[in-house]
């Protein structure tokens, strides 16, 4: 029984390794609507964690997202030229 409650708690501790915090300046509702279609596939296609989503313009978003992600994520905010900065290069650490 000990060595099973160690692997959950090994599991754990490795849960968010490499994960990516980004913050998202919203300047306006064309971008208001991009977000919210990202926050629509969470779940679905997409696993991206709103860690806050407020809706209005000139609010920021804080957005998580796990490494397989973050290539795509970040594609679409420069194609998108949503304004966004990295709060957190590895939410493990």
């Amino acid at each position: 029984m000990l060595l099973v409650i160690v692997h959950c708690c090994v599991s754990s501790e490795k849960a968010y390794d490499g994960y990516k915090v980004y913050d998202i300046d919203v300047k306006n509702e064309e971008e208001l609507e991009i977000l919210r279609d990202f926050e629509k596939s969470d779940g679905e296609e997409r696993d991206l964690d709103f860690l806050s989503f407020h809706n209005n313009v000139d609010d920021n978003v804080r957005l998580m997202v796990k490494p397989s992600e973050q290539k795509y994520v970040e594609g679409v905010f420069r194609a998108k030229n949503l304004n966004f900065k990295t709060l957190t290069d590895n939410v493990q650490e």
